[in-house]
């Protein structure tokens, strides 16, 4: 037979802004703290979600996602010029995603990737 087995765990709440991330216009700001990423979809397809975020110091970007992420573009802005691309790689220590970025100072960085 089965053993019988107890499993709990923890839901918490969070206000997000749902409309941010759909478009370029529009992009989910990251900030250093947790953000929200929608998985916007045309149809029957994923299409790309839009983060932002505006560089402090010169370095390596490190970003943390809860789910796969990959060919993650780059843009020196919105509609603007690629620059880069990167995927982000399982760690299997923190059960999470990693995609890390190199960025100067000053400058804006749009990500747009297809959030699943």
């Amino acid at each position: 037979g089965w053993a019988q087995t107890s499993v709990s765990f923890t839901i918490s709440m969070e206000a997000a802004d749902v409309d941010a991330g759909k478009t370029c216009d529009d992009p989910v700001i990251l900030t250093g703290e947790k953000a929200f990423v929608p998985s916007v979809r045309e149809g029957y397809s994923t299409v790309d979600s839009y983060l932002s975020y505006t560089c402090e110091e010169d370095g390596l970007l490190e970003i943390y996602f809860t789910g796969s992420a990959s060919s993650i573009k780059v843009y020196n802005e919105c509609n603007g010029t690629q620059i880069g691309t990167f995927d982000a790689a399982y760690n299997s220590t923190t059960s999470e995603y990693v995609g890390k970025y190199a960025v100067e100072a000053g400058k804006t960085y749009i990500f747009a990737f297809p959030a699943y």
